[in-house]
C-alpha cells in the first residue's frame, strides 16, 4: 500500500527526534527555590514584619572598601563592594541558584559631628567588617540574592539582637495563623527577646482584627504589664493602639473601658516611658478632655469595672512625673 505525503513526512520527524534529542541535549530543569515562604506581604502595613518581601539573616564575609572622598557641596561618600553569606531565610523565597557569597555593591556616607540626624544610605551606620551579622528587610519582585540585597531594595538593616527573635517569631505566628489573643500568648513567652518590630507587628493585627472586643483587650493588657517587655516595644505598641482607638471613636464601651484601664496601669509600671503622655494627651483625648472627642463620663467609662476607677484615683495619686494630673483627678471624682 502506498503511503501519503503526510504520512512519510510524520515518519521522517519521528525518526529525527532521537538524533534533535542527542544533540540539543536534556530539557535544562527549572531551579526550584531555596525556601518557599508562606508568610503574607502586605504593602500597606505599619509594621516592617508585614511590608518586607524579604527578610535575610545575613554575614559579611569580606568587603572591598573604597577611600572615603568628599563630595563638592555635598557629604563625603565611600563605596563598598561586599560579600555576603545568608545564614537564613526568615521571610521570602530565594532561587538556589544565588551563589555564595551574593556580591552587592553599596555605599556609605560618613556623619559629620555629633548631632544625630537620619544619615542617607542603608549601609552607613554599620560596621562592614568581615563577620558583620545583620539582619536585612528587602522588598523585591526578585527572589536571586543580589536583586534582594541591592542597595535600592534593602528598607533598612538591623542588629540581630534587636530583630531577629521578632522576625522568627513573626513567622512562627503568621505560618500558624493564630488569632490576635494566641499571638498575644506566644508574645508573652518570649517578651524578654522582644522589641519595637513586633510591637508594630501586633499593632497592624489589631487593625486589621475582625474582633476586637473584651478577650483581646485584656490580652492587650496582660502582655503590655509583661515585666521583661523592653520599654520600646511597650511604647510602640501603647501608641499604635491609642492611636487606632482614637481615631476610630466612638468605639465599644467595652473596648474604651478595657483601654483606658490598661493606660492607667501603665502609669504605675516603674520607670513607665509613657505615662507623661498618657495623663496629658492620650487619656484626656479619649474621653473627651481634649482633642474634639464627645465627653464621657468616668461613670460611663467605668460600667463594667468600677473598681478600676478606684484604682486609677491611687495611680494617679502615687504618680510622681512632672505631667499635670489635676485635670484626669477631677474626671474621675466626677
Amino acid at each position: 500500500m502506498k503511503q501519503s505525503l503526510a504520512e512519510l513526512a510524520v515518519v521522517a520527524l519521528l525518526l529525527a527526534i532521537p538524533a534533535i534529542a542527542q544533540r540539543v541535549g536534556p530539557p535544562r530543569k527549572q531551579q526550584p527555590a531555596k525556601r518557599v515562604s508562606m508568610v503574607p506581604v502586605n504593602a500597606d502595613a505599619q509594621s516592617l514584619l508585614l511590608r518586607s518581601t524579604h527578610i535575610l539573616l545575613i554575614r559579611i564575609e569580606s568587603a572591598n572598601v573604597g577611600p572615603w572622598v568628599a563630595e563638592e557641596e555635598g557629604p563625603t561618600r565611600r563605596n563598598l563592594e561586599l560579600h555576603l553569606i545568608i545564614e537564613e531565610v526568615l521571610k521570602g523565597t530565594l532561587v538556589t541558584g544565588t551563589p555564595k557569597p551574593v556580591t552587592v555593591k553599596a555605599r556609605q556616607t560618613r556623619r559629620v559631628g555629633t548631632r544625630y540626624y537620619a544619615v542617607p544610605g542603608v549601609w552607613s551606620e554599620h560596621d562592614v567588617g568581615a563577620g558583620t551579622r545583620l539582619v536585612a528587610f528587602s522588598i523585591s519582585a526578585h527572589n536571586a540574592g543580589e536583586e534582594v540585597l541591592s542597595e535600592g531594595r534593602l528598607q533598612t538593616l538591623l542588629p540581630p539582637e534587636e530583630s531577629i527573635a521578632d522576625a522568627r517569631l513573626f513567622r512562627e505566628v503568621e505560618s500558624k495563623k493564630l488569632r490576635l489573643v494566641e499571638v498575644l500568648e506566644q508574645a508573652n513567652r518570649q517578651a524578654a527577646t522582644l522589641g519595637f518590630l513586633f510591637a508594630d507587628y501586633i499593632g497592624d493585627c489589631v487593625e486589621t482584627s475582625e474582633k476586637l472586643g473584651a478577650p483581646e483587650l485584656d490580652a492587650i493588657r496582660i502582655h503590655l504589664e509583661q515585666p521583661k517587655l523592653a520599654p520600646e516595644a511597650r511604647s510602640t505598641l501603647v501608641g499604635s493602639i491609642n492611636s487606632l482607638l482614637t481615631a476610630a471613636d466612638p468605639v465599644p464601651a467595652a473596648v474604651l473601658e478595657r483601654w483606658v484601664t490598661t493606660l492607667f496601669h501603665q502609669i504605675a509600671i516603674p520607670a513607665s516611658p509613657d505615662a507623661d503622655n498618657i495623663i496629658k494627651v492620650y487619656i484626656p483625648n479619649l474621653v473627651g478632655l481634649s482633642g474634639g472627642i464627645k465627653r464621657k463620663t468616668a461613670k460611663a467609662v467605668f460600667t463594667e469595672q468600677p473598681r478600676e476607677r478606684g484604682k486609677a484615683e491611687q495611680i494617679l495619686r502615687d504618680y510622681k512625673g512632672p505631667a499635670p494630673a489635676e485635670k484626669l483627678q477631677a474626671w474621675l471624682g466626677e
